[in-house]
């Protein structure tokens, strides 16, 4: 294992110097992103995965930038601990699995995404992506905006709660782009007069 890490640093460092990003202070050096998404979907191998990750990926010239449901991760990791030692108890295997997740995802290096429910109130503004300057669609309120929108497209009224956002928007960001692509995509409803 100690041979496999040492080989991986070298390369990578061999890497940066061909690419000219290395440099001899070390608050200079170039760095290697390596960005892993959904490890924790992997029920049977995420931990291994993590593992192998914080073993060989885990020095001086590479950033990981892990995109991961921390709940979920300490769940997959519960049930692989859990079942690798069959006669411990479930609280163990989840106190287990919490240590091992906050010694390898410490709370300082931890980006929260925010929730889009959170962002109700700020400016939405969706460019054309092949010219990123050109506005498709700008309101002041997302969520308003959003609705705005699926009327402008399909002619269907949604409305906000008091003091809410409405179910029909997606309250994640990943999940809020694709709708919002979805919708941007279409063409506008004609109203009929």
């Amino acid at each position: 294992g100690m041979r496999l890490y040492e080989i991986l640093c070298d390369r990578f460092e061999a890497y940066l110097t061909i690419k000219g990003l290395k440099n001899d202070a070390e608050n200079q050096a170039g760095r290697i992103l390596v960005s892993i998404d959904d490890i924790d979907l992997n029920i049977d191998g995420a931990y291994r995965m993590v593992e192998q990750i914080r073993k060989y990926l885990n020095n001086k010239y590479c950033l990981i930038a892990i995109s991961v449901n921390i709940d979920q991760l300490i769940e997959v990791i519960r049930n692989s601990i859990r079942n690798s030692m069959k006669y411990q108890s479930e609280r163990y295997a989840y106190n287990m699995a919490v240590k091992y997740v906050t010694k390898l995802i410490p709370l300082t290096n931890r980006i929260v995404m925010p929730r889009v429910y959170d962002m109700g109130n700020a400016r939405l503004v969706i460019y054309d992506n092949r010219n990123d300057r050109n506005v498709v669609f700008a309101t002041d309120r997302l969520k308003l905006g959003v609705l705005r929108l699926i009327y402008q497209k399909v002619r269907y009224l949604f409305y906000n709660s008091k003091g809410g956002i409405s179910p029909i928007v997606p309250n994640n960001l990943r999940s809020l782009r694709h709708f919002l692509r979805l919708l941007t995509s279409m063409d506008d409803s004609i109203s009929s007069t």
